[in-house]
């Protein structure tokens, strides 16, 4: 019984140390399926700042963009939306995913829960607007926005050394 119940821990601690290591990285600009499209306009991502503010109901996203730029953010934004488009067909068919970030997973992951995002576009950029009347969605939202901060500042920091 002992000698189970090693096993079945080193077994659970087995799984979990690899759930953790395949945990994708919050931003992936290079191989995620939708982050390509930024680093593929060259020099958007240099000209670009994206901001998140919590409110009572969810995020607010500003990202802003130098106006040499702001077509540049016009196709990614397009392409984006586009490979979400096709992903969404595509559900249901037995297709594996593509590979997405940590980002882009959980921007997904409040899609498929209901919280679909309202996009503007401005002269400067997009606002996004994500909003839950379910206190456990806003709490994520909460969160993502709090890593997403924190990941994009220490991404900027990495490249400036």
């Amino acid at each position: 019984m002992k000698k189970t119940l090693v096993l079945t821990a080193g077994l659970i601690a087995l799984v979990c140390a690899m759930a953790v290591a395949e945990e994708p990285p919050w931003f992936d600009m290079e191989n995620c399926v939708f982050c390509k499209h930024i680093t593929a306009e060259k020099g958007l991502m240099e000209h670009m700042n994206s901001t998140y503010y919590k409110h009572s109901k969810g995020v607010l996203s500003v990202t802003t963009v130098d106006k040499d730029y702001r077509e540049a953010l016009n196709r990614a934004s397009k392409a984006m939306s586009a490979q979400g488009e096709k992903m969404m067909a595509s559900m249901g068919k037995g297709e594996p995913p593509p590979y997405m970030c940590g980002h882009c997973t959980a921007y997904g992951g409040f899609i498929m829960a209901g919280v679909m995002p309202e996009i503007y576009n401005t002269d400067q950029g997009e606002i996004t607007l994500w909003m839950s009347d379910k206190p456990e969605l806003v709490e994520k939202l909460h969160t993502f926005a709090q890593r997403s901060m924190d990941e994009r500042e220490k991404m900027h920091s990495e490249t400036e050394h």
